[in-house]
């Protein structure tokens, strides 16, 4: 009996060794509180000899499959961190592209000192005159642009107004605008002209039976037909019979 003990702590004592440590860890803490497959891990029937092989059974733990979860908390502060790392990395690169741009500016202006530095008073003098006019210059044309831009605003509300005034379409206003109010108004005044012309070409067609109007409205066909006659004008640059067309265009089909 002595002997059989032996060999049996003996057998119980090697299978120790072999088994990893992670096998003869507690495996039902790591598993799903339903597997049922992990009890048979914890739970040695049998003899005491017997018991350390039979612990190998937790393999049958692999039944309940281990999730890896985060509480709304730990994501949060996921979150968090990630959204701090990319604006660190972000708020580098920027501050990287500003010390290479002062960088620049400083190496400029050090270099624009050195050969300043190698000239004469009389030279130096010259230079700075030279940049002052410079700036002067561009601040001028500065001016002139934003003074050009406000007289053609200025320009194009009065054509709108005009153009209102005569009941006619204010979109017209960026096709008859001029160079100045005087050149606004010839063009205003030569596309009145010319759509008069286009009207009465109109109505005595319809007289002479050209065209024919059903129940007091305008057939579609000659809708059609003007907005034909529009777009062989824009094809030709035939600008203000476009212009006439297209107000034509605009009045019957909102009559």
């Amino acid at each position: 009996m002595k002997l059989q003990a032996y060999y049996k702590n003996k057998k119980h004592f090697a299978s120790a060794l072999t088994t990893p440590y992670l096998l003869r860890s507690n495996l039902q803490f790591f598993s799903d509180p339903d597997g049922a497959g992990g009890e048979g891990g914890d739970r040695g029937t049998g003899s005491a000899g017997e018991g350390g092989a039979a612990g190998t059974g937790t393999e049958g733990g692999d039944g309940g499959e281990s999730k890896l979860s985060f509480t709304q908390e730990e994501y949060d502060k996921k979150l968090q961190e990630d959204t701090a790392k990319r604006l660190a990395t972000e708020l580098e690169k920027q501050k990287e592209t500003m010390r290479k741009e002062l960088e620049e500016t400083i190496k400029k202006e050090r270099k624009e000192a050195e050969e300043l530095a190698k000239l004469s008073a009389e030279e130096r003098a010259k230079v700075e005159q030279e940049k002052a006019k410079l700036k002067l210059d561009e601040e001028k044309a500065t001016l002139e642009q934003e003074k050009v831009k406000f007289e053609r605003e200025k320009l194009f509300l009065q054509t709108e107004k005009i153009l209102s005034e005569e009941k006619l379409d204010t979109r017209l206003a960026p096709f008859l605008i001029g160079e100045d109010a005087d050149n606004t108004h010839e063009n205003i005044k030569l596309y009145k002209e010319i759509h008069k012309e286009a009207v009465q070409n109109e109505v005595s067609d319809v007289l002479k039976g050209k065209k024919q109007l059903l129940g007091g409205g305008v057939n579609l066909s000659e809708v059609e037909q003007l907005e034909q006659q529009y777009q062989t004008a824009i094809n030709e640059g035939k600008t203000l019979e476009a212009i006439s067309l297209k107000n034509k265009i605009f009045a019957l089909k909102n009559k």
